[in-house]
C-alpha cells in the first residue's frame, strides 16, 4: 500500500489500520507529536494535535494538524475516528490539493424540503 493524500481513506478493522500506518512510516520519519486541545466526556475522548515529521525522500520537513476522536470500552480503545488536514500535507509536498465541495444553496434548500 502507497501513502497518498488524495486516495480516500476508510480504515475499517485493526489490519487495514495497520497497512495505512506502516505505508505512513514507509514514506516519513521523525515524527513528533504535540497535543493541542484534550476533552473527554464519559467514555469519548478527544484531542486536537500538531504533528511534525520528515519525508523519507527528500527529507523535507512537513506538518499537519488534526483531531482523533476514541471511544474507549473496559479501559480500551473500543472505535477511533480521525480527521486530518490531508491537503495541507498535499500543498507541503507540492501535490494539487484536492477541490473543496461546494453545495450550492439552492441544492441545500431543496434537500431540506423534501426530507420533511
Amino acid at each position: 500500500m502507497e501513502f497518498s493524500t488524495t486516495a480516500p481513506r476508510n480504515c475499517l478493522g485493526r489490519i487495514n489500520f495497520a497497512n495505512f500506518y506502516e505505508a505512513l512510516h514507509a514514506q516519513f520519519r521523525d515524527f513528533r507529536f504535540s497535543p493541542v486541545v484534550s476533552l473527554a466526556e464519559g467514555n469519548l475522548v478527544c484531542l486536537h494535535w500538531s504533528r511534525a515529521f520528515r519525508q523519507t525522500a527528500s527529507g523535507t520537513s512537513l506538518k499537519v494538524t488534526g483531531a482523533t476522536v476514541v471511544r474507549v470500552e473496559n479501559g480500551v480503545f473500543a472505535e477511533a475516528w480521525q480527521n486530518w488536514d490531508a491537503a495541507s500535507l498535499g500543498v507541503q509536498l507540492s501535490v494539487e490539493a484536492p477541490a473543496p465541495l461546494v453545495i450550492p444553496p439552492r441544492a441545500v434548500l431543496a434537500a431540506r424540503r423534501t426530507a420533511h
